[in-house]
């Protein structure tokens, strides 16, 4: 269990990881999600649950979250084909994902743990069935060592051509990282 807090004032967020016979699943006010390990050690998504409408993702094969190795000047990328269950009935939508991620710096940031070098890692997710769309696009900073310590993102859904949701936020880990 992990505390995050944004930085535009919002209240502390509780991210809470679980192992599972499948892997991990990961829930955090947005929703919850269900990762694995590959055999190389690359970490991918299986599903994901959207908090707001209860709609349930699945990707197949796994959609790439992270791989074993990421290398300065060689970006990875993963794509899947998606069906997202709509909550409370049998009706879905089927699609596919693709997920693109880099390194994309060395950068100098303060967060509430304090003020050091954090790579940033940047990542696309597009996501798209017959009548929507989505893409997220997502900055995370990794503290070697330490692993996330802020995530910036923005979100926008698109909807037979209107936008339904269309978010960002920028999150920091808390000091101690560990809620009790």
């Amino acid at each position: 269990t992990a505390r995050w807090a944004g930085t535009d004032g919002s209240p502390a967020c509780v991210v809470r990881c679980r192992r599972t016979d499948l892997g991990t699943q990961r829930e955090d006010p947005r929703g919850e999600r269900s990762m694995a390990r590959t055999a190389d050690g690359s970490v991918v998504l299986q599903w994901q649950r959207d908090a707001g409408d209860g709609a349930r993702t699945t990707f197949n094969p796994p959609l790439l979250l992270a791989p074993a190795r990421l290398r300065e000047g060689e970006p990875a990328s993963g794509t899947a084909s998606v069906r997202t269950m709509r909550a409370g009935g049998p009706e879905h939508d089927d699609g596919s994902a693709l997920r693109e991620l880099r390194i994309a710096s060395l950068d100098r940031i303060r967060t509430p743990l304090g003020e050091f070098d954090a790579f940033r890692i940047d990542a696309v997710l597009t996501m798209k069935v017959p009548f929507a769309s989505m893409r997220r696009e997502a900055s995370t900073w990794i503290l070697p060592g330490r692993g996330p310590v802020a995530v910036r993102s923005e979100e926008r859904i698109l909807v037979m051509g209107v936008v339904p949701r269309n978010s960002s936020e920028l999150r920091v880990l808390l000091p101690g990282g560990r809620a009790p």
